[in-house]
């Protein structure tokens, strides 16, 4: 909801209205409703279900550089004043990203009440502040700092993308929010960059791991067994799906494996979860790494508390001088 606020009108030096921080403290209302999150038990395995489980923005543990790129795009041409205040300023444009985005709240210019102080006033909650360096390299997400420009009160803007020793970083005021190149870490209106305020949710775009090989060890026939499941590239969780062919996939049961070393998972069957249902089983593995995933088949035809069956019989060696051995055959593991 917008709050109407009834302001007096006051004369300003024109000191105060270059002032970029934005200091006024305000409610920040977030008034959508969060998605549901679906129980592993109300889903299918498939390809979109990585995309059925995405968390609500809110809750999100990590972000990726992509998905900063794409909520920086719908900012470009708006002119944002977040707090209300002195217009649309730098601190704004940050504030918002850092409130509707990365769910932290970045706080207000505290010393001198300029951007600059964010390069020495008490770091946010949910960040890490990098002074720059000779070898500094920006990262697509990060808060960039200046100290100067900005009539005293310095400047912040937020790195879109990185090429080399230049980066591109969308910023507001002058004008509206837009992109914009910077070579070497230096604005000509603002100087050499102070510092970084890096996200730490904030990881690079992530790739899709890969499941190498899969097996069953145990006893299926007696409803006791594990999957083992074997994975390279950067694994966030490895989940198994597993149901029986009877009355439909309304036992289904999504197993968190365990991990047991870097690169290798097991998971545990258990019956109870199946109500102990004979018969043919399906076992599925799916491997994450944040919002990617990969996905394999380990057996669409497993046989579970299956009656034992004799496959074949024969008798070796010499029964007629009394030494012999019968050999049985079952379908028993």
């Amino acid at each position: 909801m917008k709050l109407e606020t009834l302001l007096k009108k006051v004369t300003l030096s024109s000191a105060v209205v270059l002032c970029l921080a934005g200091t006024a403290t305000i409610s920040h209302a977030d008034n959508t409703t969060p998605q549901s999150i679906l129980d592993d038990s109300q889903l299918k395995p498939s390809k979109d279900r990585d995309d059925q489980l995405r968390l609500p923005p809110r809750v999100r543990a990590t972000l990726t550089a992509s998905q900063a790129q794409a909520w920086m795009d719908t900012m470009k041409g708006q002119a944002i004043d977040y707090d209300g205040s002195y217009g649309a300023q730098c601190v704004d444009l940050v504030r918002k990203y850092s409130a509707e985005f990365l769910r932290y709240d970045i706080g207000t210019c505290s010393i001198t009440g300029g951007a600059k102080d964010y390069a020495s006033q008490a770091v946010p909650n949910g960040y890490t502040r990098i002074n720059y360096s000779s070898g500094f390299v920006a990262k697509t997400g990060d808060i960039v700092i200046w100290n100067g420009g900005g009539g005293g009160y310095g400047h912040v803007a937020i790195v879109y993308s990185v090429s080399g020793t230049s980066m591109v970083v969308l910023e507001q005021n002058p004008g509206a929010a837009k992109l914009t190149t910077v070579t070497n870490y230096n604005k000509p209106s603002n100087g050499q960059v102070t510092a970084v305020l890096r996200p730490n949710s904030l990881v690079a775009n992530l790739v899709a791991p890969k499941i190498i090989s899969t097996s069953i060890e145990g006893t299926p026939n007696a409803g006791k067994f594990n999957v083992r499941v074997k994975t390279s590239g950067d694994v966030t969780s490895v989940k198994v799906p597993i149901w029986s062919d009877a009355n439909g996939q309304d036992d289904l049961k999504w197993y968190v494996a365990s991990k047991v070393k870097d690169g290798e998972y097991l998971a545990t069957f258990d019956g109870a979860n199946h109500k102990n249902q004979s018969g043919s089983y399906h076992v599925q593995a799916y491997a994450y790494n944040g919002d990617k995933q990969a996905a394999v088949a380990v057996n669409n035809n497993l046989q579970v508390y299956e009656a034992p069956k004799i496959i074949s019989t024969a008798i070796e060696g010499n029964p007629s001088a009394g030494e012999f051995k019968v050999r049985v055959k079952t379908n028993a593991v």
